[in-house]
């Protein structure tokens, strides 16, 4: 009897140390699972803190599977949805504003130069040339407000629409662009129609050569008229011409080699200009000039023309306005130093001349004339053009 107590007392024993073990194994157990989920960092997107979640719990019934799982989905959906809608308003806020901003830039442009071409409406056309050329010539500030006219405005071209810095066929170009408009609008409007063919901006589409491409472009579009042979005509005289092929191609190899134009640009022409160009210009002889003097209206374009020569790749190599004040004609035109000046034409011909006797190799023969069209009679032909 005593050894079958014994053997009960044990087997108690036993069985409450085994419990004991078990309890302890199991809260050690569920300490170590608690302690692993807190020490999971905390992920950014809301469905994946769900599935976390989840997975922290895994004698969880079927049902709070699936509930868990339709609570992500539903959470997902409304992110979604969020950011589409913040999207989307983000995009009409944008466009909203931007289109404010155009709408300012317009309006702000639109005024600029206004009270200068309210002054000028009532002049004819030699008049606002004489105008603007003086406007341009007098100061800086001046030119920096045509520059604000086109401030956003990009082009593929190697030159910008409006230079802080003229050259002779720059400066004509703006004169030009100016006197034909009654405002910043056409102004725009018509420097690309005068200084582009068919005023479409690009640097294949402009007119470099004064020969091949300004004067015959602009004649054909009715903004230039060529008056060589009819103010040679009302002195008595006849006008002669010069001719000479143009090779484009050659002059941007020759400008690309002296490292005037980057290479990018060749990939810009068209198979037009790979064949040279022949060309006739009319011309009235130095000689001669004093007798047309009187005859050359306020506001013409003056272009020197030099003999054919086949070391030079053009015929014309200066351009300017004829002023007239009183009883003087002066020329007023842009340096090859960027300045831009007023001296009497018969002084400035006849330095020409004293230069010329030195350096006989290309000699200047003379003058063409040009005379441009207002462009009241042009409306129609801008707005096919544009």
């Amino acid at each position: 009897m005593a050894k079958e107590r014994v053997k009960k007392i044990k087997k108690s024993s036993v069985k409450t140390l085994t419990g004991v073990i078990a309890k302890k194994k199991k809260l050690k157990t569920s300490r170590k699972v608690s302690s692993q989920a807190s020490r999971r960092p905390i992920r950014a997107a809301a469905p994946l803190m769900i599935t976390e979640v989840v997975r922290s719990y895994p004698r969880q019934s079927q049902f709070s599977r699936l509930k868990a799982y339709y609570s992500m989905g539903l959470m997902t959906l409304a992110l979604g949805l969020l950011f589409c809608i913040y999207e989307e308003f983000n995009f009409y806020y944008q466009a909203s504003l931007n289109q404010k901003i155009e709408h300012k830039i317009v309006s702000s442009s639109s005024m600029v130069l206004h009270e200068e071409f309210q002054k000028v409406q009532e002049l004819d056309l030699g008049g606002r040339i004489q105008f603007w050329s003086a406007f341009l010539e007098k100061n800086a500030e001046n030119r920096e407000e045509l520059i604000h006219l086109v401030k956003g405005r990009k082009i593929e071209d190697s030159a910008p629409l409006v230079p802080a810095k003229y050259n002779c066929t720059t400066y004509v170009e703006t004169v030009a662009s100016l006197a034909r408009s009654g405002n910043s609008d056409e102004f725009l409007n018509n420097i690309l129609m005068i200084r582009y063919r068919d005023a479409k901006p690009g640097f294949a589409q402009r007119n470099h050569f004064a020969e091949a491409d300004w004067i015959p472009n602009n004649i054909r579009a009715k903004i230039l008229t060529d008056i060589t042979g009819r103010v040679a005509a009302s002195a008595g005289m006849s006008a002669r011409l010069e001719a000479k092929q143009i090779n484009r191609a050659g002059w941007l190899n020759a400008q690309i080699h002296d490292r005037v134009l980057d290479r990018h640009l060749a990939s810009l022409t068209n198979e037009s200009w790979s064949r040279p160009v022949d060309v006739q210009i009319p011309y009235i002889e130095l000689s001669k000039i004093k007798k047309v003097l009187a005859q050359i209206p306020n506001g013409t374009i003056l272009n020197l023309v030099h003999k054919n020569d086949l070391n030079h790749p053009v015929l014309i190599t200066h351009q300017g306005f004829v002023i007239r004040e009183g009883n003087k004609v002066f020329l007023r035109h842009a340096t090859l130093s960027g300045t831009i000046h007023t001296m009497e034409l018969t002084h400035y011909l006849r330095g020409l001349l004293s230069h010329q006797k030195a350096q006989k190799n290309w000699p200047l023969i003379g003058v063409n004339l040009n005379q441009i069209s207002d462009s009241a009679s042009t409306n129609n032909l801008r707005s096919e053009a544009m």
